[in-house]
């Protein structure tokens, strides 16, 4: 028997896969929503504290008497952090937009087709990342350049950058194997590893940069290092748990088709990302003008503001926008005359778990959008067919 808390309601993390898929597919949406938002929320949140510790501890770097290379550090950072959103913007494009497909096909009982989705969307993502470690590397000084470094504040760039593109396969793997854990209504087992990933950068930052007198370096390699524990942590909890959809490189069976349907669902997301990574690098070639203490400033606001964002936007009542409500045929007197056979092939064809009712319906837009007067272009997708 499954353990309970004390409101008598089961435990996600002690659910069979049978158990969850029944919970998606049977219990009022509304109470669903908290359930699957919270581990979400603390990944958002892990992901700007990355940011935000590195430009901590490498505004520390210098002395008292050589306080320039610390705020040359800095604003170093606050150049490679474009970069940073760049890649994570591409993750999230191959992982929301594998993971919707994969949503949508479990909620149809379709588990093989969503492990071929599944498995596409990760390897395309690990494959962007080695691209983009490759070509940033080569072009590592005149791409910096491009985003506004100065002189003085390039051979921190340089340095932060190098590391930084080194784990940009492991980066986008981790945060699309976090989406597609998350569509799959495993959103817990992606919190812990992208959380275990944060907690060891703040304390390999300070280790390395100070400890072992690395530098600006040490922030990146800790960086580079946790990305990778991430990247292993998610791995195998795709890999070991039953629940869970394994990826696997024999599933990588792509077509023109699915790729087509990964970007229509991904590209919004891209979009959405992409735009924080071009406005940052426009406002530090702005800021470049005033010199290395105006970059640096930017770069700490810019790090505190994603924290501050990424908490308003996630816990803020005000902060869910519905994009689309698909909870499948509706029963009313309309389609009274179809018969359970007729039902279960519209099923068949229409990316639905359950009959929906009108009542259902009212509950699901009502507990959205009663206080969305603040659009973040948030999705949520919950198995049996709910896409919101």
């Amino acid at each position: 028997m499954r353990r309970e808390n004390e409101k008598g309601r089961a435990n996600p993390m002690a659910m069979s896969a049978e158990e969850r898929q029944q919970m998606l597919l049977t219990q009022p949406v509304e109470k669903i929503i908290p359930k699957m938002a919270l581990p979400t929320i603390c990944s958002m949140l892990i992901t700007s504290i990355y940011n935000m510790a590195d430009t901590y501890f490498v505004s520390q770097i210098g002395t008292a008497e050589a306080t320039a290379s610390g705020t040359s550090a800095s604003a170093a950072v606050g150049i490679v952090f474009s970069v940073m959103a760049m890649i994570q913007a591409l993750a999230f494009m191959f992982g929301m937009g594998s993971g919707t497909n994969v949503s949508h096909l479990l909620g149809m009982g379709k588990r093989k087709e969503a492990e071929v989705y599944s498995a596409v969307g990760f390897f395309s993502a690990v494959a962007a990342g080695v691209l983009i470690a490759v070509l940033g590397n080569v072009f590592n000084e005149p791409l910096m350049r491009l985003l506004g470094a100065t002189e003085t504040a390039m051979p921190y760039a340089l340095d932060y950058a190098r590391y930084i593109f080194l784990a940009a396969p492991f980066m986008m793997g981790s945060l699309s194997m976090n989406n597609l854990l998350r569509f799959q209504g495993l959103a817990t087992y992606g919190m812990v590893g992208i959380i275990s990933g944060g907690l060891l950068n703040m304390l390999l930052d300070p280790l390395l940069i100070f400890v072992f007198n690395m530098g600006i370096a040490g922030a990146s390699i800790a960086t580079a290092i946790s990305q990778l524990t991430s990247f292993v942590i998610l791995l195998v909890m795709c890999s070991t748990h039953a629940d869970a959809i394994t990826i696997h490189p024999r599933n990588y069976r792509p077509t023109k088709q699915m790729y087509a349907k990964i970007l229509n669902n991904g590209l919004p997301s891209l979009g959405r990302q992409g735009i924080m990574s071009v406005s940052t690098s426009l406002l530090n070639n702005a800021a470049a003008v005033y010199g290395d203490p105006a970059i640096a400033a930017f770069a700490t606001k810019g790090a505190i503001n994603s924290f501050t964002k990424a908490l308003a936007k996630e816990l803020a009542p005000s902060s869910i926008q519905v994009n689309a409500i698909s909870c499948g045929i509706i029963d009313t007197k309309m389609n009274a005359h179809l018969t359970k056979e007729d039902i279960n092939a519209l099923c068949d064809e229409i990316p639905c778990g359950r009959i929906g009712t009108p009542y259902d319906v009212a509950k699901a837009v009502f507990s959205l959008i009663k206080t969305s007067d603040y659009l973040t272009g948030q999705i949520i997708t919950l198995d049996g067919g709910w896409t919101v």
